[in-house]
């Protein structure tokens, strides 16, 4: 898998690394948490959530430094946590805080679980990660 660094083009043909695939699924979660009123609390209450849905808790150490099995695993897990979350209905004008965060975990949660049990079937076949990324 060739490795992009930061100075290079955007050939969309040139793979991504498994580190950027990574960094954008985060991302695509933290925006998906944030467009449904979640705050700093409730995205960092919801990744928690992902992990213990994903591994049980939180592997040790920075991401960086975590197996390719766990980073692919986080990277789905995520992708499936901001689908759900981005399934949510637009919280209300007004509506708490409390209550927006509380939605945002949840959904994170059951999209979490759904990509364990992704990984879980299609691991047999061993082209899961490719599948999707």
């Amino acid at each position: 898998m060739a490795i992009r660094k930061s100075g290079d083009s955007s050939d969309l043909n040139q793979p991504q690394s498994l580190r950027d695939v990574r960094v954008e699924q985060r991302r695509n979660y933290t925006d998906a948490c944030s467009e449904k009123g979640a705050d700093g609390e409730g995205i960092a209450r919801g990744t928690n959530r992902v992990y213990n849905e994903t591994f049980g808790s939180k592997p040790a150490g920075k991401r960086d430094d975590w197996t390719d099995r766990q980073q692919q695993e986080i990277a789905v897990s995520e992708n499936f946590a901001a689908n759900r979350v981005r399934d949510l209905p637009t919280p209300d004008e007004g509506s708490s805080q409390s209550k927006a965060n509380d939605r945002v975990v949840e959904a994170s949660g059951e999209g979490a679980k759904n990509a364990k049990d992704y990984v879980d079937d299609q691991s047999d076949n061993g082209n899961w990660w490719s599948r999707l990324f």
